[in-house]
């Protein structure tokens, strides 16, 4: 049976459903809604411990995450990035952790968190979506999760 639309096409009409600024706002709330959960379900704080848990979590994290303290893909002024192995998502991802922060728990679970968007959303994650999702896990407005995260960067830049 073919297609029923007529007009612009089914195309048109299922991207007409849903402009730019929705898609953007239904992503924003997506990520704060899976933050909430994060903090529902590991918290009400989140520790490295519940963040090591969390990143095995498929409520939570689309793949496998595994934490690792090594700087060498990290590019300009990154604190962590999350890596697919292998070049695989299937295979899981490595986040990779700049290790200035290594032994500063309560800092790497912040930019964990600030980072874990890219497993999730992939390229149409951005500052504010990471802002969302990582003060939601931690209970925190988003502007107080913001300024901690600049000054952990500034911390490191030091």
């Amino acid at each position: 049976m073919g297609c029923s639309c007529d007009g612009g096409g089914c195309a048109s009409r299922l991207s007409d459903a849903m402009d730019g600024e929705e898609a953007r706002a239904a992503l924003l709330s997506h990520a704060r809604k899976t933050g909430y959960l994060v903090h529902e379900r590991y918290g009400p704080v989140i520790d490295l411990q519940a963040v090591e848990q969390m990143v095995e979590d498929p409520d939570v994290v689309r793949f496998p995450v595994a934490l690792a303290f090594d700087a060498t893909p990290l590019e300009g002024e990154e604190l962590a990035y999350p890596l697919p192995v292998e070049g695989d998502p299937l295979n899981g991802y490595t986040m990779y952790i700049h290790p200035a922060l290594e032994g500063e728990p309560d800092r790497v679970v912040a930019v964990v968190l600030y980072a874990l968007v890219v497993v999730n959303y992939g390229e149409v994650a951005d500052g504010a979506v990471a802002e969302a999702f990582g003060a939601a896990c931690l209970g925190l407005d988003e502007e107080r999760y913001y300024n901690n995260i600049c000054s952990i960067a500034d911390a490191v830049r030091r």
